[in-house]
């Protein structure tokens, strides 16, 4: 974990299958440079507030590059704004062993410096200038606000991200693998399973909904 002026990251190895309820991931492969941004969201928050984000990351290649992490309050890199941006020093070492293929819990904060009206966060999982062609998968990113430091949830809602918009497009997936509808309607489908396991495999709709 890394803290300092009113920000910081945790991070915690999990397993993030439960049965054959998976969390959605999003691929994202390296091209040399560049993060992948992962939420850009109109939020308010009042100076003093902690905002939070939490999410799932997982390498698929083994490196010993550390993750770089871009925080962001009112689309600013200020840190009057309470911004930051910084490597996730020994994170490659310390978390993963310089491995790969193991589910990490990641929670970024920042402590808002003015009235906050948007955040964006950017993850460069392999550091900002990586060698081309690594994968990286991540969930989306769930933020919430508080008021004290203590209530900060290091957790994630997987009932509201073991859902998908659509058809998973990406990612590798077992056979029995299911993800949930994220707006149900009448006369659809509860969701997706996986009939045939691969990247992202055959998916079929089930559990239909009355009209």
């Amino acid at each position: 974990a890394a803290n300092f002026r009113g920000t910081g990251t945790t991070f915690t190895q999990t397993d993030v299958k439960l049965g054959h309820e998976r969390v959605a991931l999003e691929s994202y492969t390296t091209a040399g440079a560049g993060g992948y941004a992962k939420a850009t969201k109109t939020l308010s928050a009042n100076v003093g507030d902690y905002v939070v984000g939490t999410f799932l990351m997982l390498r698929d290649d083994a490196s010993n590059l550390d993750p770089y992490i871009q925080f962001y309050i009112n689309n600013s890199s200020s840190i009057f704004n309470g911004s930051w941006e910084t490597p996730s020093y020994n994170f490659a070492k310390t978390v993963l062993d310089n491995g790969a293929g193991e589910e990490v819990l990641v929670t970024v904060y920042a402590k808002a410096l003015v009235a906050m009206t948007d955040v964006n966060i950017t993850i460069y999982p392999y550091g900002v200038s990586p060698p081309a062609g690594l994968v990286a998968r991540f969930s989306a990113i769930e933020l919430h606000v508080v008021q004290d430091v203590n209530e900060i949830r290091h957790s994630l809602n997987l009932k509201q991200l073991n859902t998908a918009p659509s058809i998973p497009t990406t990612g590798t997936w077992e056979l029995g693998d299911r993800v949930k509808a994220r707006v149900p309607v009448a006369g659809g489908n509860i969701g997706w399973v996986c009939t045939a396991a691969g990247t992202p495999g055959t998916w079929k709709a089930y559990g239909s909904i009355d009209p």
